[in-house]
């Protein structure tokens, strides 16, 4: 691994070798490493997060290295983004969506975490007109168990409730 880079910047590395856009292909053969789970623990790839850190590395890389001007880095990201993202492939975080439901109808929700054995587990539950709804979910981190355990319920209550 080189020295210096940042975690970031290795994913992104390693996003740009399985995609090989040919903008990118001087600077993926200029990188040599084994893989990216060498680097990280398996946990860390496993969250949603991974693609927004690598985009925020690259930003902040290109920032840096362009001596601070935002233009250079506006269109170099805006290039790579468009394909990416768009108000369609963009997903909202589950944990607001729940809460929206959940304030539009006038329910209530509460979530419940545990740590045991380096696993976390979130409960959540809404209280529907008198009848309470739950789903438990496991992650590496509360973070990750708290959103699984929204989308889940979101999706159940979806199909339940009007």
């Amino acid at each position: 691994m080189r020295r210096g880079c940042s975690i970031g910047f290795l994913i992104w590395i390693q996003f740009l070798d399985f995609h090989m856009h040919p903008i990118f292909c001087p600077l993926v053969d200029s990188f040599h490493f084994r893989h990216i789970t060498d680097v990280l623990p398996a946990a860390y790839l496993q969250t949603k997060q991974v693609l927004g850190d690598v985009i925020e590395s690259l930003a902040g890389a290109i920032y840096l290295d362009s001596k601070y001007d935002k233009e250079v880095v506006w269109k170099s990201m805006k290039q790579l983004l468009e394909p990416l993202a768009t108000p369609e492939t963009v997903e909202r975080d589950p944990v607001k969506l729940l809460q929206e439901f959940c304030a539009r109808r006038s329910y209530s929700s509460s979530y419940t975490k545990a740590h045991k054995d380096g696993v976390s587990s979130v409960v959540v539950e809404v209280q529907v007109e008198g009848t309470t709804y739950s789903a438990t979910e496991t992650g590496p981190d509360k973070i990750v168990a708290k959103k699984l355990a929204a989308k889940s319920l979101l999706n159940n209550l979806k199909a339940i409730v009007p």
